[in-house]
């Protein structure tokens, strides 16, 4: 839950789409708690271990894919993390929107600070810096298979940690290099299975999927108030003495369609029926209703939480691929 000063603990809180939306327009503050940097170090240091033990794990050090048997050594292990973050950076197409970028920044860093992936602390810090300061990666539109994870869009999003890249910042586009002079950080050097826990995950998907929420809650919002303004409209924008007023040629076929025969009352059920409707009559608000049930029942009302476990949306509100995200949020 929200405090009430609006803040968030990352890795440990439920992380809903309205949070989310928080914290990337302002109005909340993410942060990282003492528990859940305990479990960070705790997870990095299980990684450092296998290094040291020269145990063979797949993504700390060995190859990737096909290269899962080709195992590197404890002095390369740093610069394959480096090489997986600019040999998935592919990703072609206008950037996404500023929102949609903080939003993938957010999602992750929730995600990392639950402590299992081995990252580090430094690593985290700097990603909450990108967040608390606008200084946005910029991340193409286009890339990512919808599979595997949104690998090139991550790839995108964290070139910045190692001072490639571009970001917004200041409302203006600067390369990563600027960026760094401007403000005097440096390129991180990302240790074992760091660059692997940056770009799996679904972060891009999710982003998408929060927007696609937000305007659906805005979209019932909507029909309820459209709704209810029409029923306060047909009590008396249909009564037959305001149709006997109107002299035009077929008035008296449309009242006959519509109104029973001697009754000064218009059958607003009627009307309704005529619209394809299925609510009977137009004073009953909850017949109305009706027609956004099926929407209402899936609970899409509620606040949607997020999954950080592969950061999907619980509940029955499945994006299961980029392109159909797209299809939802043009």
């Amino acid at each position: 839950m929200v405090s009430s000063i609006d803040t968030f603990l990352y890795g440990e809180e439920e992380l809903s789409c309205s949070l989310a939306l928080g914290i990337a327009r302002g109005t909340a503050q993410g942060q990282l708690s003492h528990t859940a940097r305990k479990r960070v170090r705790e997870s990095k240091l299980v990684v450092e271990n296998i290094v040291e033990k020269g145990q063979a794990v797949y993504g700390i050090n060995t190859g990737f894919g096909p290269l899962c048997t080709t195992n590197i050594s404890k002095e390369e292990t740093k610069i394959l993390q480096t090489n997986i973050l600019k040999s998935h950076s592919v990703g072609v197409g206008k950037p996404i929107k500023t929102e949609l970028a903080k939003l993938m920044l957010i999602l992750k860093i929730h995600s990392l600070a639950r402590g299992y992936s081995g990252i580090a602390e430094e690593t985290l810090d700097r990603i909450l810096w990108h967040i608390d300061n606008d200084a946005i990666p910029l991340v193409p539109s286009q890339g990512s298979v919808g599979a595997s994870g949104d690998l090139a869009p991550l790839a995108h999003l964290f070139l910045p940690l190692i001072g490639l890249g571009k970001v917004l910042f200041e409302n203006k586009i600067i390369l990563t290099e600027e960026l760094f002079k401007k403000t005097g950080l440096k390129p991180l050097e990302l240790g074992p299975k760091e660059g692997l826990a940056l770009i799996n995950g679904t972060q891009f998907i999710a982003a998408h999927s929060i927007k696609v929420i937000e305007k659906l809650h805005n979209c019932l919002a909507h029909a309820d108030i459209i709704g209810a303004m029409m029923i306060e409209g047909l009590q008396e924008a249909f009564n037959k003495i305001i149709f006997d007023i109107e002299q035009y040629i077929g008035r008296d076929f449309r009242v006959a369609s519509i109104a029973p025969e001697g009754n000064t009352r218009i059958d607003s059920g009627a009307i309704l029926r005529k619209i394809k409707t299925k609510s009977g009559d137009a004073y009953n608000q909850a017949a109305l209703r009706e027609d956004l049930k099926s929407i209402y029942s899936m609970g899409y009302f509620n606040d949607v939480q997020i999954d950080v476990s592969d950061t999907q949306m619980l509940g029955k509100l499945d994006i299961s691929s980029h392109w159909l995200a797209r299809m939802l949020l043009p």
